[in-house]
């Protein structure tokens, strides 16, 4: 429903509470003048006392009906109202200003990515972001993550289309590192045989022989993604080279991601 058409409903509801004031007066009009008439033919006190009471119990029948039905008819606007404004907020629509904005943000993140992966020599740099994908049957949200931006050296596919919704916890341990401090350096994935076998068989099924990490956050200090580095050919990394990448482009990422 229209705004428009929600706030004619409201107007409806204050015509209908002048209604019943109007009917409210015509009855004590209505009373007034039997009293009148009775006084003219001089009936005595009790039978104006019997007409004063059920006047007095129809009138306030009356208005009990009018509260309840004005009373329905608010809540249902109210009703009305709340989706209005919960389908403004969830049916909106990017402005050319927003579009614009987002896109020279997914071109700077592409940029750094970029030289990222030529710093440090990686088969693959990418820009994870964290979102839920919906609740389970026990109203609990799912944990999800997907890659948004990705760059590859040439001849190494790219995994931007392939990693989309996929739970936290299929990266568990390397999740829970950027978590606690901030990076997470597997230089060689046999190491995490011990550690996670769900991260460990995830990068052997990918051919990946090492893979560095960069937590970035919110301005809340709450981390809502990573950059990473993958490396087919663990020989090719250097873990010094990375961290030093990595600090210089922690904060940026973390700019780009809060405007």
């Amino acid at each position: 429903m229209e705004f428009t058409q929600t706030l004619q409903a409201y107007m409806e509801v204050g015509f209908l509470g002048l209604c019943g004031v109007l009917v409210c007066i015509m009855f004590y009009l209505f009373v007034k003048r039997s009293h009148q008439k009775e006084d003219e033919k001089d009936k005595n006190s009790q039978t104006k006392d019997n007409i004063i009471q059920q006047g007095f119990t129809s009138l306030m029948d009356f208005m009990k009906e009018q509260f309840k039905e004005q009373n329905k008819q608010q809540m249902d606007n109210n009703k009305l109202l709340l989706n209005a404004i919960i389908s403004g907020v969830t049916n909106h629509v990017p402005s050319q200003e927003e579009n614009t904005k987002l896109t020279n943000v997914s071109t700077e993140i592409n940029n750094h990515l970029q030289q990222i992966l030529l710093t440090t020599n990686a088969s693959r740099a990418n820009l994870v972001q964290y979102h839920n994908g919906g609740r389970g049957v026990n109203k609990q949200s799912f944990l999800k993550m997907s890659i948004t931006n990705e760059q590859v050296q040439l001849g190494v596919k790219p995994f931007i289309s392939e990693f989309k919704d996929q739970f936290r916890n299929l990266l568990a341990y390397f999740v829970q590192q950027l978590d606690e401090k901030g990076y997470c350096y597997i230089e060689d994935r046999e190491l995490l045989k011990d550690k996670d076998i769900s991260t460990y068989e995830f990068l052997k099924d990918r051919g990946i022989e090492a893979k560095f990490g960069m937590a970035v956050r919110d301005n809340n200090g709450m981390v809502i993604g990573f950059v990473s580095v993958e490396y087919l050919d663990k020989s090719n990394a250097d873990a010094h080279i990375i961290d030093k990448v990595f600090k210089e482009q922690q904060k940026v990422f973390e700019t780009l991601l809060n405007l």
